[in-house]
């Protein structure tokens, strides 16, 4: 009898339940998060102004809102929804469909100012309740805050927040708190504890340039890649850069099964028949000495071959870098044109600020994942360290 207990125990042990991930809509932050967001978590976006904390809001928000679980946005004492909207819809990702059947702006300014943190509490919920929500969020939450440290105790704000997220996980809402914190405010400000996940945003200055980093600090029940993550805003929106090395999306290819050609021949027969295919030739010497002039050689090969490549540059533009390759022979502007060609090429130029940011190397692999299942590339004129000048000739599986 005992016996059969303590199995009936460890079969019940057993059971999870199932948390389900809602895609972001930003490319590459469902990478980070380790397949996307978790469903009714109760999430804050913090950072300094103007890093994208509402940009990222909104464009999870169109990616998840529905006319059965629409999206609630709640301001507070911050621009009026109108003014955020007049900037939110030249983002690509901004749909007007979406917007007049699942999107609903809250303005809770009056109730900040005037009544107590309990009142804020009624409206949200009822306004939850009435449309069945399953997206809420609260911008700006700590202007809540801090009209609240004014007349409640650290345990009484403490109790709000829990409250709130009790009240929203029960509602089976997916929730976001943005608000422009500091770091030094983790240790003692008790929203932190609450939260299920903790999305932080900077910006910094590196070498004249602005970049933006991303960092998920905390996020309950999966595995995230931990780290900063580099982040751009363009007019789709947010891109994020995964700092996962390739490590994942495998094509279960084996590298070094054939041998790819280099485009000279009695380098070939040294080498044994060419360069290991997936593996990546460093070239090494001074100015002068041939290097982007052998990766051209390589490409020029792969295309030869029907195989399409990727060219990085990083001390000049890609149609001087074409115009380079002509002087030898070597036509780079019509396999430019023909992007869904097997025979393609494609040359882009990066930032030399951004040689050691994982920005670089993420794009120029996306690159190579979405069209392209075998890919030669070429890295011209990428000086590390600064005394020497080398290149870097490779081929990878996609």
């Amino acid at each position: 009898m005992s016996g059969r207990g303590n199995d009936q125990r460890k079969d019940q042990s057993e059971v999870r339940v199932p948390i389900r991930q809602l895609p972001t809509g930003v490319p590459g932050l469902d990478e980070i998060l380790g397949g996307g967001l978790p469903e009714y978590s109760f999430n804050i976006i913090a950072g300094a102004p103007g890093c994208g904390k509402t940009t990222l809001a909104h464009q999870i928000m169109f990616a998840t809102a529905t006319p059965e679980r629409p999206a609630l946005y709640f301001t507070v004492l911050g621009e009026p929804a109108i003014k955020m909207l007049r900037y939110q819809q030249q983002f690509g990702f901004f749909d007007h469909a979406t917007m007049a059947a699942s999107i609903r702006f809250i303005n809770l300014s009056h109730l900040v100012m005037e009544q107590d943190l309990g009142a804020v509490l009624d409206a949200i919920m009822k306004e939850i309740e009435t449309s069945n929500a399953g997206i809420v969020v609260v911008d700006s939450f700590r202007t809540v805050v801090r009209k609240a440290l004014n007349g409640l105790s650290e345990m009484e704000l403490q109790g709000f927040v829990q409250r709130l997220a009790l009240h929203l996980t029960s509602w089976q809402a997916t929730t976001f708190l943005i608000g422009e914190y500091v770091e030094g405010e983790l240790r003692d400000n008790p929203v932190f504890t609450v939260a299920d996940g903790l999305f932080w945003l900077y910006q910094n200055v590196e070498r004249n340039s602005i970049v933006r980093k991303m960092q998920v600090m905390k996020l309950r029940g999966q595995e995230s890649v931990p780290g900063m993550h580099t982040f751009r805003i363009t007019d789709a929106g947010l891109q994020t850069f995964p700092r996962t090395f390739g490590l994942v999306g495998q094509s279960g290819q084996v590298k070094g099964q054939r041998r790819l050609s280099t485009g000279v021949s009695e380098l070939d027969e040294l080498m044994g028949g060419g360069i290991p295919e997936g593996d990546s030739l460093l070239l090494a010497g001074p100015s002068g000495s041939g290097k982007s002039t052998l990766g051209t050689q390589f490409i020029a090969e792969g295309l030869r071959q029907g195989e399409p490549g990727i060219v990085a540059v990083f001390e000049e533009i890609p149609a001087e870098y074409a115009q380079r390759a002509a002087m030898f022979g070597f036509d780079f502007d019509t396999p430019q044109r023909m992007a869904s060609s097997r025979s393609s090429i494609s040359v882009r130029w990066t930032s030399p600020s951004m040689r050691r940011s994982t920005r670089s190397s993420t794009a120029l692999r996306r690159s190579a994942a979405s069209d392209w299942s075998l890919t030669r590339w070429s890295a011209s004129r990428w000086r590390w360290p600064p005394a020497s000048a080398l290149t870097s000739a490779s081929r990878c599986t996609a």
